[in-house]
């Protein structure tokens, strides 16, 4: 096979900080392909959209992802989506992966199990105050795998054939490993931030 041979839906990645302009971006799309369907994890971003000009907000079909737990029924939601929207946009792609890091830190750990079965709103309660004081990152092998679940789902939802797809992320600038140089990367943890 020649590299001339070789298609593939065309993606574009934007990263930029906040209100610097990505999801206008992307309803730029919306308005010259309404057939678009739009993924978020941060909905009140989403503002933007409702004040574009020459774009109904009735119309413009939003697949929340609210839990990570529902990350994978949005891929085979979004796996059927491909017969019906021409383009996907997913905005603020970094809050997708935050969900999936609240999840992981929220889960009880060694003896916690007991208390969090025991009186599971006083465990939350624990939770909530060890994050605020930044006691509770994730930690250990098994936790950072699990993290790796965003970049599959990522990389998942990429391949699917759209027509066109948009991802959008917040930025972070970061020292590159082979140049030494601070370079932007998308702000999301992991290996998945170079790819």
């Amino acid at each position: 096979m020649k590299l001339s041979e070789i298609k593939g839906p065309p993606a574009i990645m934007l990263l930029g900080r906040p209100g610097s302009g990505k999801t206008w971006f992307g309803g730029t799309l919306l308005q010259a392909v309404p057939e678009t369907l739009v993924v978020t994890a941060d909905l009140p971003g989403l503002e933007t959209l409702k004040h574009m000009n020459g774009l109904d907000p009735a119309a413009v079909e939003v697949m929340p992802l609210e839990k990570w737990s529902d990350a994978w029924a949005i891929y085979l939601e979004l796996k059927k989506a491909t017969q019906q929207f021409k383009a996907l946009i997913v905005d603020n792609a970094n809050f997708a992966q935050g969900i999936q890091k609240d999840a992981i830190r929220s889960k009880p750990r060694g003896q916690e199990y007991k208390e969090a079965q025991a009186d599971p709103e006083r465990f939350q309660l624990n939770v909530l105050h060890q994050r605020i004081m930044g006691k509770r990152e994730l930690r250990g092998y098994k936790e950072w795998g699990e993290l790796a679940g965003f970049e599959a789902w990522l990389l998942a939802c990429r391949a699917l054939p759209f027509q066109f797809q948009v991802w959008t992320f917040h930025e972070q600038a970061r020292e590159d490993a082979r140049s030494g140089k601070d370079h932007f990367f998308a702000m999301v943890d992991g290996y998945i931030r170079n790819t």
